[in-house]
């Protein structure tokens, strides 16, 4: 094992570790804030999406064009593996989503003894004026009241706070990873490792880790290959990520809502709450967010000296199918090079073809 290796072990023992002796909420996206789970002295689980297993009950309940892993999670949700959350959060940010919720309550309702979480739906908007902001922080005010009267806790503006400041000391630390990712140095896969465990971590569990990831790459070579934008709403996929850097490409950032995109610093304001709701609608991009995720790209090929843009865009999506013609053209204005992979939910190896030839065209160009 190298020393990165090693110094990137800490983040996977923090996502394996399991919790005890608190209440866990499970959140279905990072969209969700976790600082309202921690103020309420609970455990907040992100439940990183997985692209194998079962699928008997999604096939059952939901239609074909689901992802994968929202039809796993389904079947976990439904055939009592979360049983050992007291609460499972689900955005409204899609129509899958929504549907995912709804069907969940429908087989509640048809299959009353199975052992499905009990369940919150975090309806969040996407839109813009002050009766949007009225509604998103009632809605983040809400969660935060729910988990309180599940821990028995008093919700309190001081917790809200400390916790909201806990999150910014972790995505501070965080900001330190940022050379090493656009330098090459650091993978695509390597930043996964590391999303997948930060949540469960404190800022100085983070902030230890961080540094000892920065000491580690002091002797990693930087990689030479194209540095590529992964953009798009599609889910981490570890294994797209390691099929695209297997031909020496790097993937020096990620626009999806579960990479370094949300671990961007956020706006601190004197209302924590609406702060805390105004972060959370722009974690995940929509059809009213075209603005925000241009002037990310050209912050990202510019800071990473990208030469080349990947869209994956699953094949259920509702809203970032908008603005991808405008994103694709603008990467192309930039200089870079664009490939659309649609859909890559289960098996990556049925775009490996069209990755090989997208980065020898990069290559030779």
């Amino acid at each position: 094992m190298s020393d990165l290796d090693t110094a990137l072990a800490a983040f996977d023992h923090a996502a394996s570790v399991p919790v005890q002796g608190r209440r866990q909420v499970g959140l279905v996206s990072p969209q969700i804030p976790a600082e309202l789970v921690r103020a309420a002295d609970a455990a907040p689980i992100l439940l990183w999406p997985q692209f194998t297993g079962s699928s008997d009950l999604a096939d059952r309940y939901m239609e074909y064009f689901f992802e994968a892993p929202l039809r796993h999670l389904f079947d976990a949700a439904a055939g009592g593996a979360l049983d050992h959350l007291d609460l499972l959060v689900v955005p409204r940010t899609s129509e899958s989503f929504t549907k995912f919720y709804l069907y969940l309550r429908e087989v509640q309702r048809q299959e009353p003894a199975r052992n499905i979480p009990t369940l919150h739906l975090f309806d969040l908007l996407h839109t813009q004026g002050e009766s949007v902001r009225r509604h998103n922080r009632g809605e983040v005010e809400r969660l935060y009241h729910r988990v309180c009267a599940l821990t028995g806790t008093a919700p309190s503006a001081d917790a809200l706070l400390g916790a909201a400041d806990d999150e910014a000391a972790i995505r501070t630390e965080l900001q330190a990873l940022l050379p090493l990712r656009r330098s090459a140095v650091l993978t695509g896969c390597d930043a996964l490792r590391i999303y997948a465990g930060v949540r469960a971590m404190t800022p100085d569990q983070v902030g230890n880790a961080v540094r000892a990831v920065i000491k580690a790459s002091s002797t990693v070579p930087v990689r030479t290959g194209a540095r590529l934008l992964l953009l798009g709403p599609s889910l981490p996929h570890p294994a797209l990520c390691a099929r695209i850097e297997a031909t020496g490409a790097t993937i020096v950032a990620e626009e999806h809502p579960w990479g370094g995109r949300v671990f961007e610093p956020a706006a601190r304001s004197g209302d924590t709450l609406g702060a805390i709701a105004e972060r959370a609608r722009h974690v995940v991009p929509s059809a009213r967010s075209f603005s925000a995720g241009s002037d990310w790209i050209r912050q990202a090929a510019s800071a990473a000296n990208a030469q080349g843009a990947v869209f994956v865009i699953p094949s259920n999506d509702d809203s970032y199918g908008w603005d991808y013609p405008a994103c694709r053209d603008l990467c192309r204005a930039l200089g870079l090079r664009t490939l659309l992979l649609r859909p890559v939910d289960r098996d990556p190896a049925d775009a490996g073809a069209q990755i090989d030839e997208f980065l020898a065209a990069e290559h030779a160009a």
